[in-house]
């Protein structure tokens, strides 16, 4: 088994906050485009549903301050 240097470590582990990031962006613009253009509403419920369970699926605290 190899020990991983600290630089693959710290790799691994940007990479993973930016997945966070992106996850947190979609969740804003479907927030937007629910709240932006005129459905039924059903499905603005259903937009903003979806963005908000992903932001909070993010974890925002980590995507702006950059803790682990």
């Amino acid at each position: 088994m190899k020990i991983k240097s600290k630089k693959q470590v710290r790799k691994s582990s940007y990479k993973f906050k930016n997945y966070r990031a992106i996850i947190f962006t979609v969740g804003l613009i479907l927030i937007i485009i629910g709240l932006a253009f005129d459905f039924n509403k059903l499905f603005t419920a259903l937009f903003i549903g979806i963005g908000g369970l992903l932001i909070l699926f993010s974890d925002i605290r980590s995507v702006i301050y950059g803790e682990d």
